[in-house]
């Protein structure tokens, strides 16, 4: 090999290698940036001591038998109410999967554009945005893990969010502009 070509090879290594660190510096900011998005929306999102009745669920091992539900149309959904900062951070993040009548539900002291995404997600779900009239104004269906750090979104503000199996708005036909009745239990 001659000189001219190793130092052809070597400039193309070290190209290569810039375009790497690059790319990785590019994630790694991108990624800071959207856990600091993250921790902005969660902290945007506490909640004092809620004025709805509600059940706080620790886990599936302290979960009492009588349950919280929701109702759009026919189905009847048994929920987890998520009213704490840190169960509104984690929702269903890491949590092993959902059975096609459950869902967890997010109860936000004031109204608002509440943003969701599918960190550490196991399975698909179907997002639900709900406004304080009870009235379904935006749906994400089919939000599946690969889609992260996709940020979902309604266009108007809400008073609620459910996180339900995917495919659950379309096999009970839900609708934007159905009626969300609450049956919050303490």
């Amino acid at each position: 090999m001659n000189r001219q070509s190793f130092l052809l090879k070597l400039v193309f290594i070290l190209f290569v290698c810039i375009v790497i660190f690059a790319a990785k510096l590019f994630f790694i900011k991108k990624n800071i940036d959207l856990e600091i998005l993250a921790d902005v929306q969660t902290k945007n999102l506490s909640l004092e001591e809620p004025k709805t009745d509600s059940i706080q669920v620790a886990d599936e091992k302290t979960a009492p038998s009588i349950q919280s539900t929701v109702k759009i149309g026919d189905a009847v959904i048994a929920v987890e109410v998520a009213r704490t900062s840190s169960e509104r951070g984690r929702g269903l993040s890491g949590h092993p999967g959902l059975k096609a009548d459950e869902g967890l539900l997010f109860i936000f002291e004031n109204q608002g554009k509440f943003g969701f995404w599918m960190k550490d997600m196991f399975f698909s779900i179907d997002i639900i945005w709900i406004n304080e009239q009870g009235r379904i104004v935006y749906i994400k269906k089919n939000a599946t893990p690969e889609s992260f750090p996709e940020v979902f979104t309604p266009t108007t503000n809400v008073k609620y969010v459910l996180e339900v199996l995917a495919g659950f708005s379309d096999k009970n036909y839900i609708l934007v502009g159905d009626s969300v009745e609450f049956s919050i239990v303490r």
